[in-house]
């Protein structure tokens, strides 16, 4: 993972070769491992390591409402369809 984050921040950023120092190397691999975690519903913070920069996060909370928001509209409408249906009228 380590080698993964200068290439990325260098695209991200649109600086060729740019280098990350150490600490903030610290902070992307803690940023990177976050995202993952997320999508199991865990954190860094479960695993008794520190929570990442705060500017790094606000990134992955945009990042984290993009997907919540690029939902599929149409199989929820089928699902809404067949399901509604089903429920108790109580």
């Amino acid at each position: 993972m380590e080698d993964d984050i200068p290439p990325k921040v260098s695209d991200a950023t649109g600086i060729f070769n740019y280098h990350v120092n150490t600490p903030e190397l610290q902070g992307y691999i803690l940023y990177e491992l976050e995202a993952i975690l997320n999508g199991f519903g865990k954190s860094v913070k479960d695993f008794g390591l520190p929570p990442p920069p705060q500017h790094l996060l606000k990134n992955l909370k945009n990042k984290l409402l993009m997907e919540e928001k690029n939902y599929k509209r149409n199989m929820l409408m089928q699902d809404a369809a067949h399901f509604v249906p089903k429920l108790n009228h109580d």
